[in-house]
């Protein structure tokens, strides 16, 4: 049996960082890595991109609502659409700056109160990715359960 040891990672911004990535790096076999949504800008992306490179953790994209001072745990009223295009550029951040590392995005992984969304209302996974990300196998990892006090998105 395999077991795959997961972590959120490249949660700061700047020279400001959030908790000891290279370490966590040492130990998980996966990573999710913010892209720009609640944390990560383009060179926390790419320092945590090259740490998980160089030491053969496999990365995923951690979109999250563009709601940094609630760290994406705040539902923010947005419709579907937008959502998805909030998504795609987050995702697409990452997957330009690890081709600069050279290492592959191979999934997504929501981040706080956009990964508890209820089943209804965020359709996971979104199939308008999957044009968008270049791959039809992208997996998309989500949290089991909605938070209760979650609240549905804006009405287009």
């Amino acid at each position: 049996m395999r077991i795959d040891l997961n972590s959120d990672l490249g949660e700061g911004f700047g020279p400001w960082d959030m908790g000891d990535d290279a370490q966590i790096l040492s130990i998980v076999t996966s990573a999710n890595i913010a892209c720009g949504g609640h944390a990560g800008d383009p060179e926390t992306m790419f320092r945590t991109l090259s740490l998980a490179h160089d030491k053969g953790v496999s990365v995923g994209a951690h979109p999250g609502y563009a709601d940094p001072i609630g760290f994406g745990r705040r539902v923010i009223p947005m419709s579907l659409d937008e959502i998805t295009r909030m998504c795609a550029a987050q995702i697409g951040a990452l997957q330009g700056v690890a081709a600069l590392v050279g290492v592959p995005v191979a999934y997504v992984k929501p981040h706080g109160a956009l990964a508890t969304l209820p089943q209804g209302i965020v359709p996971w996974p979104m199939p308008s990715w999957l044009p968008f990300t270049g791959s039809t196998d992208m997996a998309v990892l989500r949290s089991p359960a909605p938070r209760p006090n979650t609240r549905p998105v804006r009405q287009a």
